[in-house]
Order: C-alpha cells, then sequence, then structure tokens
C-alpha cells in the first residue's frame, strides 16, 4: 500500500518531472488522511529514515521540506509525538547544519501544535499551501466580507473554519468573547 518510490521522487532520488513530484505529494496526503493512523505514523516515520540514512544534501533537504508538509497535515499519533518532538529538540541542539535545526525548530513547533489541537484536519491542502510550508512561509487565505470587501490573514495552518475565524476575529480586533454575535459564512 505505502510506496516509498513516490517520497524518492520528491526527494530527487529518482528522476522526475514536477507534475509527478506534484502527484507524489498528493497521494501522500491521501494515504495519510484516508487510511489509518498506523499508516501516517510509517509515512513520518519513512521520511525521518530517509533524512537520516540520505549522504545526498540536497536530497536531505528535499526530505525536510516533505516531512514539513505532511506534518502540516498529518498528525503522528500521540505516541510518536513525543518521541517525534525529543528527536527534533536533538537535531536543534547536536546537529551542525544549520538547515537541519531550522527546520527541526519549525517542525517542532507544528507537532506540539497538532498535539494540542483537539481537531484533526480531514482534508488535503491545495498545492499553493503546500508550497508555502515548504518554504516555511506562512498561508495566505483571503477573507471575504458579506458587504464585498475582503481581508488578507497569514496563518501557520487550520484544521477547522473556526479556528480561522478566531483569527479573523483577533485581526479585526473584535472580543472573542462575543463572537457568536458577528456571524460568518462558509
Amino acid at each position: 500500500m505505502l510506496n516509498s518510490s513516490g517520497i524518492l521522487k520528491v526527494c530527487g532520488d529518482i528522476d522526475a518531472t514536477d507534475e509527478e513530484k506534484k502527484q507524489s505529494v498528493q497521494k501522500l496526503y491521501k494515504l495519510g488522511l484516508e487510511n489509518t493512523q498506523r499508516i501516517t505514523d510509517e509515512i513520518i516515520m519513512l521520511l525521518i529514515k530517509q533524512i537520516r540514512s540520505n549522504e545526498n544534501i540536497t536530497s536531505t533537504q528535499n526530505c525536510w521540506a516533505l516531512l514539513g508538509q505532511m506534518i502540516s497535515v498529518l498528525e503522528p499519533s500521540k505516541p510518536l509525538a513525543f518521541p517525534l518532538m525529543n528527536w527534533f529538540l536533538n537535531v536543534i541542539d547536536h546537529h551542525q547544519n544549520k538547515a537541519y535545526q531550522t527546520w527541526a525548530r519549525y517542525l517542532l513547533c507544528r507537532v506540539y501544535r497538532l498535539y494540542k489541537m483537539p481537531d484533526k484536519r480531514v482534508f488535503s491542502p491545495i498545492y499553493l499551501e503546500s508550497q508555502y510550508v515548504k518554504y516555511m512561509k506562512k498561508i495566505r487565505l483571503n477573507v471575504f466580507m458579506m458587504n464585498g470587501a475582503f481581508m488578507t490573514v497569514w496563518v501557520e495552518s487550520y484544521t477547522t473554519f473556526r479556528e480561522l475565524k478566531v483569527l479573523v476575529l483577533a485581526k479585526l480586533d473584535v472580543q472573542t468573547r462575543h463572537h457568536w454575535r458577528y456571524g460568518f459564512m462558509e
């Protein structure tokens, strides 16, 4: 069911076109979202294995980016979350490569955020969202108001509309204790 050739394509260890790489990333998202938690954990562990046992620096950096894309959507299981966070802390503290430390710091925050969130994401991101994560940028969302105006909100990621609504209300400086008075159409 889980084929590591898609990971190797995205990382650059197997020659592939940009379209094949996009399709491989989408397949990994779909596989992780539509199957059991065990499959999700296996995807994450395959990526970590690829990072740890790869001699090619470019491939390893691509794998860090792919791990970031997967962790932004696929939540590791509770038993995997703490060893994963400890591994990121170990990379931050002891690895000589600054890029690896930066990725580990970024992903540590993502895993911790996913661990604390009550809801699990159930939809695949669009390609643009994946690219924002790949380059460690916040995701730009245009939120359109009922009067035709819109505002831009930058988010790390979101799992529910309620989460996005809280961010918009905070940007508008609306007291969140009265959020039921301000309706948004989904």
